[in-house]
């Protein structure tokens, strides 16, 4: 009979997908890649994900503005000489002006280099490219860089860093067991790693 949780993960999703639920599990489980590399892969995949939402709720929003700016409010004024009732002049006020397309064009720009950068580097990282190695390493040392000249406070300080640093230690004390095991781990794909495994199984 096929193993416990394929059978379960086939009762809630189906077949095919529970091939792929076993297929990432499987990657995530690897005994051959450093737990600390799981645990930085997932904290850049969720600050990579809140940009990615970030920026398509900033999306929304401009797209929701162009269509309803500048929002004016017109009142029929009495003339300035007197107050004289009778001569009146229409006033408008812009309560709500037309956003800025330049200012628009380089806000989405910087959160889409912040959402797909940070992902970019998780996946690098998750299929253990040096490439990401060493993106990680200068994004945290910019990130060290700019805490140190914009804290306002030593609190502020100390929450900044203490990520950055973290992370950036660890990737220097791994630096050489990175890339060995970069040459010696063969990441799966996640079409076929289990292509070989389906065909010598059975239901009994």
């Amino acid at each position: 009979m096929l193993n416990s949780p394929y059978r379960v993960f086939t009762a809630f999703l189906g077949k095919v997908p529970a091939m792929k639920v076993l297929e990432v599990w499987s990657s995530l489980i690897r005994s051959d890649r450093p737990f600390g590399l799981n645990l930085i892969v997932t904290f850049i995949s969720f600050v990579g994900a809140f940009y990615l939402v970030v920026l398509l709720t900033t999306l929304l929003l401009f797209n929701l503005l162009s269509t309803v700016t500048p929002f004016q409010l017109s009142l029929q004024m009495p003339a300035p000489a007197l107050l004289d009732l009778a001569k009146t002049r229409t006033v408008h006020y812009t309560l709500i002006p037309v956003p800025d397309f330049n200012a628009t064009v380089l806000l989405l720009a910087y959160f889409s280099l912040l959402a797909f950068g940070h992902l970019a580097l998780a996946r690098g990282l998750w299929l253990l490219k040096r490439w990401a190695y060493w993106g990680m390493i200068l994004l945290e040392s910019a990130n060290i860089l700019f805490s140190l000249q914009h804290s306002k406070n030593s609190l502020q300080l100390v929450t900044s860093l203490y990520i950055p640093v973290v992370i950036l230690l660890y990737l220097l004390c791994v630096g050489r067991s990175f890339v060995r095991i970069s040459r010696m781990v063969q990441v799966p794909e996640i079409s076929g790693s289990f292509s070989g495994s389906r065909s010598g199984r059975g239901m009994q």
